[in-house]
């Protein structure tokens, strides 16, 4: 599961994945439907296995920090951003029964005396 970021539509966004199962997390682009890992799969010991994780994407002019319950796990420049849209998603395998559930949503916009200009999206 994980954030839809910088959406211009179906075929134009960043996505940053955790898998709660195997402790993995990753950035995912998608460019006129063509799919690239800006961030390939890397382990975290900050993803709890069947528990509540809690994301953090903290944006400032296409420079992008990732947080996983508090920890800082990566980061990412992009030289483009495709729109402006965010959203939650997730997936699963074939078969297979999950539950998520979305809670706290939080989007912070910078004071208009803040010239980091940055955003922060929690979802715990």
């Amino acid at each position: 599961w994980g954030i839809i970021f910088n959406e211009k539509d179906y075929m134009n966004f960043h996505a940053f994945m955790i898998g709660n199962r195997d402790g993995t997390y990753y950035l995912t682009k998608y460019d006129d439907g063509d799919q690239t890992f800006p961030i390939s799969g890397r382990s975290s010991s900050a993803i709890i296995w069947d528990e509540e994780n809690e994301l953090t994407i903290v944006a400032s002019n296409g420079f992008y920090q990732f947080y996983i319950n508090g920890e800082f796990v990566n980061d990412y420049n992009a030289n483009d951003i495709p729109g402006t849209a965010i959203a939650l998603t997730f997936w699963t395998g074939e078969g297979v029964t999950a539950r998520f559930e979305f809670d706290d949503l939080l989007i912070k916009v910078p004071d208009s005396s803040d010239s980091s200009n940055l955003l922060t999206f929690l979802v715990p």
